[in-house]
């Protein structure tokens, strides 16, 4: 496994602690809570689909990601800056609290917070999937169930497991229990989930 280090002048405010607050509170992806201020997290880089494992630190204006699996390291730390927003120029965002003083008071309260994403677009497909018509604590737990299965590695520190290209559940037999989800997305999941556990699973209410 190799090891890379990744040194990021981030432009314009940012606050670690603000963003880690931000993005563990956030249910549906929350990563698990660590101790130390360290943000770490696992992930399978997009395009290679091979794990990563990142543990991000701040010194001063600097993100310092330490980086470590067996793909392209440096795609991966591409891929976490966009997870944290650190690819963004945000030294026009004071200005903007300056002209404006409800966001001045939003910056006070949420001092360098930049918004923290998805992993992948196939994380924030599926998730949009996943989210439909429930509330946010049963797509949390929909989303855990399915990493409880091996389908989708989950808040153990690992991400959701890859797309398969185009037509990949072809061969696959969908239950007719999951006819009501109509989405590509929504079936290519429970393809993945039968395929991987074997069987068609007990039947899904209609929403």
């Amino acid at each position: 496994m190799a090891h890379h280090c990744v040194e990021v002048v981030v432009q314009g405010p940012w606050s670690l602690a603000t963003s880690r607050a931000s993005w563990e509170g956030f249910t549906p992806s929350a990563p698990p809570a660590r101790k130390g201020e360290a943000l770490q997290s696992a992930f399978l880089v997009e395009g290679e689909w091979r794990r990563a494992s990142v543990s991000v630190t701040q010194r001063g204006a600097t993100a310092v990601l330490e980086l470590a699996g067996e793909g392209d390291l440096d795609l991966a730390a591409a891929q976490v800056c966009r997870l944290l927003a650190l690819d963004v120029d945000g030294r026009a965002w004071p200005g903007v609290g300056a002209r404006d003083p409800v966001i001045a008071t939003a910056q006070a309260s949420l001092s360098g917070l930049r918004p923290c994403g998805f992993y992948s677009s196939y994380e924030a497909t599926a998730g949009s999937v996943l989210s439909q018509r429930v509330r946010v604590s049963q797509a949390a737990a929909l989303k855990a169930s399915l990493a409880g299965d091996g389908v989708v590695p989950g808040a153990g520190g690992v991400a959701w497991a890859r797309p398969g290209p185009a037509g990949s559940q072809a061969g696959v037999e969908v239950s007719g229990t999951w006819r009501p989800y109509r989405t590509w997305a929504a079936v290519h999941l429970r393809a993945l989930r039968e395929r991987r556990i074997g069987g068609a699973m007990a039947p899904a209410r209609a929403m």
